[in-house]
């Protein structure tokens, strides 16, 4: 059964990590909570290939630094703004981990930061839980 609040709600974006960890993850929180997991991270070589709604978005990897990412997170941002969704960024590597702490003050307007999930939790819980 789907936890009511998500499946209207959230809207979780994986940042970094490989691409069968980002499908177990995104199978997990569509069984859970029904929503569909966005993925940014580096899945074809030699592109870094982001994942939104169903539409791959390519930066050339000479490319892929904090700036770009920062851009094209805030992009995403405005781009989902209209939805009102809980926009949740779930960092899939220590590289990703260490570019939001580097950035987090520029996207904790726009993002709700979760903590990296050990494998096989769910990084939603949180959010239905905490009250």
């Amino acid at each position: 059964m789907y936890e009511p609040m998500l499946f209207y709600t959230a809207v979780p974006l994986l940042l970094g990590g490989s691409p069968r960890n980002a499908g177990r993850l995104a199978a997990m929180l569509y069984t859970r909570h029904g929503v569909t997991l966005r993925w940014f991270g580096k899945g074809l070589h030699p592109l870094a290939a982001v994942y939104a709604d169903h539409r791959p978005v390519s930066i050339p990897l000479e490319e892929a630094n904090d700036g770009a990412w920062l851009r094209l997170l805030l992009d995403f941002a405005k781009e989902q703004k209209a939805t009102g969704g809980i926009l949740c960024l779930i960092p899939g590597s220590a590289e990703a981990e260490a570019f939001l702490a580097r950035v987090a003050g520029s996207l904790e307007a726009h993002y709700v930061i979760l903590e990296p999930p050990a494998r096989g939790e769910d990084p939603l819980y949180g959010l239905v839980h905490s009250h």
